[in-house]
């Protein structure tokens, strides 16, 4: 104005990834709306990978952080990393609403993790652990690709809780699992992670089978299904390469109390057993029943129908 320049407009760095904060979705009451974030380099399965986080604040506390998670369509994960506020954007008290505040982000995908598309979720965890709230971004938002490693862990750099390392026919080898074999209850989700080996390339089908074996009557249930969900079929797996595998074992509501063994079936398309294998025992609390009657009959006749049927009277 007048031939004074009153202000220079610069171009700021762009976010990779925008997101839509005024979209309800994207915001956590209280707490803050996600922007968008950055990674700074390509997911690879195995790797450690920084991702930034950009959002309004709009009231979180000091003590209060931000996590991200990758997962699938059935909200599996398959990487996770905690987040801490970038320290450029001074102390926390002084923040004000709406304020672009950014944090900092280690993305740990884990070993074996398929490659393909997956999707951000990020949220709000207190220094206790307990999660506020977490934003799903969409499919559209929130899709990140993850890339297959150049080379293959050995086993021995694979961390698994049980390692069983145990080939199953002449294309697969089952290395190990993540699972508590524990107590559980009737209706209780177990989760379940196997680590698969690919001895060969192959153009086989396999379908898993997994059983749970006691020894009285009616202790037995069951799980089948395609290694990773069919989301990565086996026809596409290279040789030596390492696959993991979520499962989610729904205990059948049914199943009485008692000590069970799990074992793991491998079965070939043309439905023949490739292999078997034990993966250990766990235990279930079945619930408990009550066959007394609330009160007793109004016109008593006690009377025995056969050996199975024993006649109290009637109302």
């Amino acid at each position: 104005m007048a031939g004074i320049d009153y202000a220079y407009v610069y171009e700021g760095k762009a976010i990779t990834h925008p997101i839509d904060p005024f979209d309800p979705q994207n915001r956590l009451v209280g707490k803050a709306s996600l922007t968008g974030f950055d990674l700074t380099q390509a997911p690879v399965a195995g790797a450690e990978v920084p991702l930034r986080l950009f959002w309004l604040n709009d009231g979180m506390q000091p003590d209060e952080h931000f996590y991200v998670r990758l997962t699938d369509t059935l909200e599996q994960d398959w990487a996770w990393g905690s987040c801490m506020t970038d320290p450029a954007f001074g102390d926390p008290a002084m923040w004000q609403d709406d304020e672009i505040i950014e944090s900092q982000c280690q993305l740990v995908i884990f070993p074996g993790t398929p490659p393909g598309e997956y999707l951000v979720r990020a949220g709000i965890v207190t220094k206790e652990g307990t999660v506020i709230g977490q934003v799903n971004l969409t499919q559209e938002e929130g899709k990140v690709m993850v890339s297959g490693p150049d080379d293959f862990p050995g086993d021995e750099w694979v961390p698994v809780e049980h390692r069983v390392q145990s080939p199953l026919g002449d294309d697969l080898a089952l290395i190990g699992y993540d699972g508590t074999l524990a107590l559980h209850k009737p209706s209780e989700v177990v989760p379940l992670t196997l680590f698969w080996r690919g001895l060969q390339e192959t153009d086989d089908s396999y379908v898993v089978r997994l059983t749970l074996q006691g020894d009285g009557p009616g202790q037995y249930a069951e799980w089948k299904g395609i290694p990773v969900n069919g989301r990565y079929p086996i026809r596409n797996w290279q040789a030596g390469e390492l696959v993991r595998d979520p499962w989610q074992l729904t205990i059948p509501a049914s199943l009485p109390t008692g000590t069970y063994d799990l074992a793991l079936t491998l079965i070939d398309q043309d439905k023949h057993t490739v292999g078997s294998l034990a993966l250990g025992s766990l235990a279930i609390e079945g619930r408990e029943h009550d066959f007394s009657l609330i009160e007793p009959p109004a016109k008593k006749q006690p009377a025995r129908l056969g050996e199975a049927v024993h006649f109290l009277g009637y109302d």
